[in-house]
């Protein structure tokens, strides 16, 4: 808007550069978090992991680690709302502090830097800036695994694991 309102582009412009595919799929995509938590698939399918995952500290790292790569295939929304009642779900079985692990989720679903698929900015900008799949994995997967490295050594630290 802010580019039509400063007449860098007239509006005919900007409804033609916009890859309106993208903008469907992305829409298509955040009902179906929701569906996959109301139908019970997301505890069917994360109930028996969290279950091996065993230590809290174990627990934090593998919801991490799932956010980080669900992230990349669907929306941060949308992976945070299929993995939030998991984190909620792993904190009273392992009697963990539901903030450090909700701050897992959270932390891991700004991931989104090795597809475009999870963010619709990384999507929008595909086409018009002829950016490949490659040239998100490239650069989008050695951040994403330089951010769980960091997000695993600090965010305990600052959420601390244990129930108060």
């Amino acid at each position: 808007m802010a580019v039509v309102g400063f007449r860098c582009l007239s509006p005919e412009e900007a409804y033609r550069v916009v890859d309106w595919r993208s903008v469907v799929f992305l829409t298509c995509l955040l009902p179906r978090s929701g569906v996959l938590v109301r139908t019970g698939a997301v505890e069917d399918v994360f109930s028996p992991l969290v279950a091996l995952a065993g230590s809290p500290f174990t627990a934090f790292c593998y919801l991490y680690a799932v956010g980080v790569v669900l992230n990349q295939l669907v929306p941060s929304v949308a992976a945070t709302v299929v993995l939030a009642p998991v984190a909620l779900e792993a904190s009273t079985r392992l009697a963990v502090s539901p903030a450090s692990l909700a701050v897992a989720v959270v932390a891991a679903t700004a991931t989104t830097f090795a597809t475009p698929l999870g963010n619709a900015v990384n999507l929008l900008v595909m086409a018009p800036a002829g950016y490949t799949v490659r040239d998100y994995l490239r650069v989008g997967l050695p951040l994403a695994a330089a951010l769980y490295a960091l997000g695993i050594s600090l965010l305990p630290t600052l959420w601390p694991l244990r129930a108060p």
